[in-house]
């Protein structure tokens, strides 16, 4: 519930919201109290009830004496439930703290004929998410659920970028790998700061960022005689002191266990 505080009073109208706010949460719901907390944040209700729920009474449930077309009808303060017979020996059992009228104009329950007129946008973000999904295996809830925001968000990131008059055409999958990269920059961004980094995770990090490595060959570092530390690559029982530091991971380095090279060399070293 915490996590979905800031959406309570959101609109619920557009699918994608209507996929967390008006169908799949409320079905994850077991109980019928955490199910009456939710109605209590949430305005706009309606959902496919499943036949196992204890709630339901047994009128309601599919039987060989119910004729083919009817509906049933229960109520409570702020919720109604139809069950309606689409075929024999089958019923579809319906739930919802929005609709109250017994039977629309084309002789639908009103439940029946609102999710049909607006399933189908529910039906494409699902379809949508299971083509390109983020979602690993887990047994941490928050995080199958984080996983989900994050699907939810690149599709409306998507019709975002698309309806922007400006914007450059993308497939969604060029978008969503711009997206992720995006996503990565600030880490790698803050990784790249480290000096205890390998030399070659460094570089690639700095390649992928198109970014100029600080140190440079004619930019050497040293520290003032009273800074002098221990060289990082001497054994420390030699406790050998030095100014100097390594111009690519900033480690203070002793003259025994560094090589001198030449500006030019070097140079090359990195274009390379």
């Amino acid at each position: 519930m915490q996590v979905t505080k800031s959406e309570e009073d959101s609109d619920t109208s557009d699918p994608v919201k209507k996929y967390f706010y008006g169908k799949n949460r409320y079905k994850w719901a077991a109980t019928e109290p955490t199910r009456e907390t939710i109605s209590s944040k949430i305005n706009l209700r309606w959902n496919y009830e499943k036949k196992n729920k204890r709630e339901i009474p047994k009128e309601f449930l599919p039987s060989k004496t119910r004729q083919m077309g009817s509906t049933l009808y229960g109520f409570t303060s702020n919720k109604t439930l139809i069950s309606r017979v689409p075929m024999k020996d089958k019923a579809v059992i319906m739930i919802s703290s929005m609709h109250h009228c017994i039977q629309d104009d084309n002789g639908l329950p009103q439940i029946n004929a609102y999710y049909n007129n607006t399933k189908s946008g529910v039906d494409a973000v699902d379809e949508k998410c299971r083509i390109y999904c983020c979602s690993r295996i887990t047994q941490c809830w928050p995080m199958a659920l984080f996983y989900r925001f994050v699907d939810m968000c690149s599709i409306n990131a998507y019709i975002i970028h698309q309806s922007c008059a400006n914007a450059d055409r993308l497939d969604r999958i060029d978008l969503l790998k711009l997206l992720a990269k995006q996503l990565c920059e600030p880490l790698l961004r803050e990784r790249s700061q480290k000096t205890n980094l390998p030399r070659e995770l460094k570089a690639g990090i700095c390649r992928i960022l198109k970014l100029v490595p600080k140190a440079t060959a004619d930019a050497q570092e040293i520290l003032p005689r009273n800074q002098r530390k221990y060289c990082s690559i001497c054994d420390p029982k030699l406790k050998r002191k030095t100014v100097y530091l390594c111009v690519q991971c900033n480690k203070s380095i002793c003259l025994r266990s560094s090589k001198k090279i030449c500006v030019q060399c070097i140079e090359n070293v990195e274009d390379s």
